[in-house]
């Protein structure tokens, strides 16, 4: 079963943009230094400055841009990627930085300042660090899965290296980074107010900066979804974060030790919403680990009384037999079928299947849900369609 034909239960999207020109950001980024912009065809302007006060009467670091541009989905989920991996100290204004060890993530920011932006291949650096392995494999595996020829990457080893490989997306200049520096610092506020962009910041700063965490003593049972940040430079970030999750209806935790702060997210209630605004979707590594936990977990239904009767009517097999087919004991079927006990999600998708009842008529016969060691839990026909999506192998 592919990832992708899972059953998703966000709300109908939208086709929301805010659209701004880039001659109004680029007077207001570089409000201290004489702004020089011409236009160019196909709808471009080359932007350029020159410093106030300075002898030199030079253009400094002219940038080719689209006149306009508009802030959708795909540009929330990069800035919320540049805010987790994205160098955005003030002290280093001459470059946009993103760093990241994921290829389908690196792929998209690419993408992303081509096609957003304009930004040439020829005008991104794309540097690998790396610590262990070959570099001539290690180039070819990233010029493969980024579609890019090899001759593009440099690389070079560093013993400090967290991860294995990592890649860096560089565009040098200081126009560029101070307009895109600008946006980032202007336009979250209306990105929190919509849905589909606040969304979209949570996917991409989930991708770049959360976690799943679990209990592996519990059979890798989830015990927590988080989004990391810095408790000393981006409480601001921290507090943003958790408005748009609130504004989600998802509640939530922090946990500050020395500068590695934590947004925590327990409850199964949240994590149902976490799907349903398809969280995961842009760190495919994430995702799997997400499918990977839910697929292990043990679920608990209690179904409706009549319907429970039928099912085993239906089946017309002793309890010894019924015992066996879902690997269980003649003890637990009879309280089962009296419903004292709730059933299993799979054994109860086997005796379904052996009746001959479909999905749909399950499903609304549930009257209640819980997951291993927790308390029942509220649930929408959303969950229950992605549960059997998930579950259902």
């Amino acid at each position: 079963m592919s990832e992708e034909s899972l059953y998703k239960s966000s709300t109908q999207n939208y086709d929301v943009k805010i659209k701004i020109s880039l001659i109004k950001v680029a007077k207001e980024a570089l409000k201290d230094k004489e702004v020089l912009i011409k236009k160019l065809p196909a709808g471009k302007i080359e932007i350029s400055y020159k410093n106030i006060g300075y002898r030199t009467s030079n253009r400094l670091f002219p940038v080719a841009l689209p006149r306009s541009i508009e802030i959708d989905k795909e540009f929330s989920e990069a800035i919320g990627l540049y805010l987790g991996d994205g160098m955005t100290s003030k002290n280093t204004i001459a470059m946009v930085q993103f760093t990241n060890k994921d290829c389908d993530i690196c792929h998209f920011m690419i993408e992303f300042f081509k096609m957003k932006f304009n930004i040439p291949l020829d005008d991104i650096d794309l540097d690998i660090s790396y610590r262990f392995g070959s570099e001539k494999n290690i180039i070819e595996k990233w010029s493969k899965v980024l579609c890019i020829m090899p001759e593009k990457f440099k690389i070079y080893k560093a013993d400090e290296n967290y991860f294995d490989e990592t890649l860096h997306i560089r565009i040098n200049g200081t126009v560029f980074r101070k307009i895109f520096q600008h946006i980032i610092e202007n336009y979250l506020q209306e990105i929190k107010d919509i849905s589909e962009l606040r969304r979209g910041f949570l996917r991409g700063y989930f991708a770049a900066e959360g976690s799943i965490s679990y209990y592996k003593k519990s059979g890798q049972l989830l015990s927590s979804i988080s989004f990391s940040y810095n408790s000393q430079k981006e409480k601001w970030l921290r507090n943003f974060c958790i408005d748009c999750l609130k504004n989600e209806g998802i509640s939530t935790t922090c946990s500050d030790v020395d500068n590695k702060g934590k947004i925590v997210i327990c409850n199964w209630n949240n994590y149902q919403t976490l799907w349903n605004i398809d969280l995961f979707d842009r760190c495919n590594r994430k995702k799997n680990s997400f499918i990977k936990l839910i697929k292990k977990l043990k679920i608990y239904l209690r179904l409706d009384d009549r319907f429970r009767n039928k099912l085993f009517e239906r089946l017309g097999m002793t309890q010894e037999k019924i015992a066996k087919l879902i690997d269980s004991y003649q003890g637990d079927v009879s309280q089962i079928s009296k419903g004292i006990r709730p059933i299993e999600f799979r054994q109860l998708n086997v005796l379904c299947k052996l009746a001959n009842i479909n999905e749909d008529t399950t499903k609304n016969k549930i009257t209640s849900l819980k997951v291993y060691h927790s308390k029942p839990i509220q649930y929408s026909k959303y969950f229950l369609d992605s549960l059997f999506k998930l579950k259902s192998v």
